[in-house]
């Protein structure tokens, strides 16, 4: 399926169902060609048409069967004062989705099956949801700061699917990319149970806001990683360049815990 560039909101297929018709399984990616998040201008003539800067997002689709209740988002390592945006899909009727704190902009309501709502959120954050969501977490556009003159931040657009309390793991073995400038693990544990990075312990600091779980920002370097949580946690791998990023789940048990 493609949407026609500059068709809205019809030329969005968020929310599009796709089913098997002969019992065969089957993968999905959604993404864009190349996309903006954010509301900042830069300070010059060079992108007069909206914010800078746009980058390509694709990202593969969990089964509906996976989806899950509840979500303990570590939101990104900050480049300046920019929040993560949130997408947030419903796949049943009557889908109410509570945030702790509430974001920063938007709110959802009600949803029904194949609607969504768009958030921006400035701190780490949880969500409780009535029915079973879907959540796409996206970094925004490189930043302009007054005092990098005509030089654009760091970062770009990317694109993660959050993955629900419910399919934390407690063991995870992840690769980072070369040829970036930093590179980032976002941890969201449990609230109790240790977590290591390559045997080394990790400080984790309690969500706060009224979360109750506890969320480090650990700097890595390429290559690869191993994560050992006590009782569970959720892994974000990402990392910046010049105008560029890249953002990834670092696993999950994908189990089916939906019923339909």
């Amino acid at each position: 399926l493609q949407a026609a560039p500059g068709v809205a909101p019809a030329g969005d297929l968020t929310g599009t169902r796709i089913t098997s018709t002969n019992n065969q399984t089957f993968g999905v990616f959604g993404g864009h060609e190349a996309t903006a998040f954010g509301s900042a201008t830069p300070p010059d003539n060079q992108h007069t048409s909206g914010p800078c800067c746009a980058d390509h997002l694709e990202e593969m689709m969990f089964p509906a069967s996976t989806w899950g209740k509840t979500f303990a988002l570590a939101r990104s390592q900050q480049r300046s004062s920019e929040p993560d945006v949130l997408r947030i899909l419903a796949q049943k009727p009557n889908t109410v989705v509570t945030f702790t704190p509430a974001p920063a902009t938007g709110t959802c309501g009600t949803l029904g099956p194949g609607q969504f709502c768009e958030v921006k959120v400035a701190v780490d954050t949880e969500l409780s949801s009535s029915e079973p969501i879907l959540v796409g977490h996206f970094l925004e556009s490189a930043i302009w700061r007054a005092n990098n003159g005509n030089v654009v931040g760091n970062g770009d657009p990317s694109m993660a699917i959050a993955v629900p309390v419910e399919q934390f793991r407690k063991s995870y073995t992840i690769l980072v990319p070369a040829a970036y400038q930093m590179n980032y693990i976002s941890l969201a544990a449990a609230a109790t149970g240790g977590v290591t990075i390559d045997g080394a312990p990790v400080t984790l600091t309690p969500f706060g806001n009224g979360g109750t779980h506890r969320v480090a920002r650990i700097p890595v370097a390429a290559g690869q990683h191993t994560i050992q949580c006590a009782d569970g946690c959720g892994v974000t791998v990402y990392g910046y360049s010049q105008s560029v990023s890249y953002m990834f789940a670092g696993g999950l048990d994908l189990k089916a815990i939906v019923i339909f």
